[in-house]
């Protein structure tokens, strides 16, 4: 009975786990409603961090194998204690958000800021991801 117990509980440890990790992906969504739910994150968190977006691209769209990668550039204009907070909403945003560029340039107080994040979907049906959108 000990084995049996332990076993259930390592099992409902790897669920609670399975949960936390599909929390911070974008899941049961098309590739166009994720990238629209990504932009509008990140127009809520500037907004939030007092920045003023001057541009956001279109999402890049990136796939390999049943992984979708969702690229959003965007620039704009800052001060360092708003440009921080702003790395620190994206660091606790859920679903998860990867800083994978970040250029800074200073003009005195203020910085002039290029940031790309990445956020990620994963499908078992790989035909319902489709190249090129």
């Amino acid at each position: 009975q000990a084995r049996s117990d332990y076993w259930q509980s390592e099992y409902e440890k790897i669920l609670i786990r399975q949960e936390e990790l599909k929390a911070l992906l974008y899941v049961g969504q098309s590739p166009e409603l994720i990238a629209g739910h990504l932009q509008s994150k990140l127009k809520i968190l500037t907004t939030n961090s007092r920045i003023k977006v001057d541009s956001m691209s279109l999402a890049d769209l990136k796939y390999y194998k049943d992984w979708l990668l969702i690229y959003q550039s965007m620039t704009f204009k800052t001060n360092s204690a708003s440009l921080m907070t702003l790395l620190e909403f994206i660091k606790i945003t859920r679903p998860q958000l990867i800083i994978t560029e970040l250029k800074v340039q200073s003009r005195g107080k203020l910085l002039n800021c290029t940031m790309t994040v990445v956020a990620f979907n994963r499908s078992d049906d790989k035909e319902e991801l489709v190249d090129g959108l």
